[in-house]
């Protein structure tokens, strides 16, 4: 993807500056604003095009998630979202994956994170650290691995798709894959979990709350 619009939102000048410095070191980014509050960013959005959002959580006027939940009522909005935030607790990553981010990247790892993160977001993949991803999908509360970590990413994102009713064309379409490739993982998916069809594949999702019920 190229000529890519970018939008930083932070109200630190300092940490706006260091993500435009690393976005300037991209030859597919043509045009970066930055603004520092939510309402802002909104605004913005509503009158121009955005390919890529990358969004803090604490901001002086409402939370980032706030401003993803009010993305996703904008049906005509094509923006993707990288959260680039201080905070790596479960609950905050959780919640901002299942408003629609696509991509969670803690501040203090950002310089070396960010440019991957992108990568994977402008393809329409999920991006987590490897600390979110254990954080957030692998641990239980008796400590015991769920029986997904066996899956591998790619596998984890077709179970996740499925689990959300997507039909098998469309996560194809999705991950850029075929859609022989997409039955593939899920009878992998199958055999690894020891389930027998999709409605299984929701039901153990919810279970583990890897996605949510509303």
């Amino acid at each position: 993807m190229q000529n890519i619009r970018v939008l930083v939102v932070d109200d630190h000048d300092i940490v706006r500056r260091g993500i435009i410095d690393i976005l300037s070191s991209r030859n597919d980014v043509s045009h970066c604003t930055e603004v520092p509050t939510g309402t802002e960013a909104l605004e913005l959005l509503a009158n121009e095009d955005v390919d890529l959002m990358i969004l803090d959580i604490s901001l002086p006027d409402m939370s980032g998630l706030e401003v993803l939940g009010q993305i996703n009522a904008l049906d005509e909005s094509k923006c993707k979202v990288i959260i680039i935030s201080m905070y790596s607790d479960r609950q905050y990553v959780k919640r901002a994956m299942d408003l629609g981010a696509l991509g969670y990247v803690i501040k203090q790892t950002a310089t070396e994170e960010l440019s991957k993160a992108i990568e994977h977001v402008l393809k329409g993949r999920r991006y987590l650290s490897n600390k979110l991803y254990e954080s957030v999908y692998l641990k239980t509360a008796d400590g015991e691995a769920p029986s997904h970590l066996s899956l591998s990413p790619r596998e984890f994102d077709v179970m996740i798709l499925l689990a959300k009713g997507v039909k098998p064309m469309q996560v194809a379409e999705e991950m850029e894959i075929s859609k022989q490739t997409v039955n593939t993982y899920r009878t992998r998916i199958l055999e690894k979990l020891g389930l027998y069809n999709n409605v299984d594949i929701t039901k153990y999702c919810l279970r583990q709350d890897l996605i949510s019920n509303d």
